[in-house]
């Protein structure tokens, strides 16, 4: 099912009976005129932290996330607004008195919201998967996470999948992302 949405689409993908996913993608820019025209439907705090974004992307895709979101009220047939959103001392949104738990990720031209009523604390993140610098993230994982990271792109830096050939701590990294989108999943739900 596709629904047109300020020109991108939203995907709406059941999980499960009761666990919903949506997302969409997104490669340009919205014009500043029909960005604050759609902004202005958020309520005042979502318009805030969009709008405190330096990059057109990142605030787009706060946008985004909040209009999935709604389209997620609909589904469940939750009456309740953007801004019956409660928040944990954490900053993590949430609606009170229901038993809808809902997380919402970006990254790139990519956003997604993940709805449930089958579990408590509902969580999803993405990650656009390209080389980066991973010195200084050592202290984040377990000496076993940590070696085996290494000798990952110790065995495949010959054919390029971890960046490779001589460019250090920059890497592809598969494992990286899969571990630390773990960790921050478990740090989603248990806030």
């Amino acid at each position: 099912l596709f629904i047109a949405c300020f020109d991108c689409n939203i995907t709406f993908q059941p999980i499960s009976a009761m666990s919903i996913l949506y997302y969409t993608l997104f490669e340009e820019r919205m014009p500043d005129d029909l960005f604050n025209e759609k902004l202005k439907i958020l309520p005042s705090i979502f318009r805030e932290k969009t709008l405190k974004f330096w990059r057109w992307q990142d605030a787009h895709a706060s946008m985004f996330g909040k209009f999935l979101l709604k389209e997620g009220f609909k589904h469940f047939k939750i009456s309740a607004d953007l801004s019956d959103l409660q928040f944990t001392k954490y900053g993590k949104p949430y609606l009170a008195d229901s038993s809808i738990s809902f997380n919402i990720s970006h990254s790139g031209y990519c956003v997604v919201c993940v709805m449930s009523d089958e579990v408590e604390s509902v969580g999803i993140d993405i990650e656009v998967i390209k080389p980066i610098n991973i010195k200084g993230f050592e202290n984040y994982y377990t000496e076993k996470e940590w070696n085996e990271m290494k000798q990952r792109n110790e065995r495949h830096s010959k054919w390029g999948l971890f960046g490779g050939r001589g460019k250090g701590a920059e890497q592809h990294p598969l494992l990286f992302l899969a571990l630390w989108g773990g960790k921050h999943l478990l740090s989603d739900v248990a806030l």
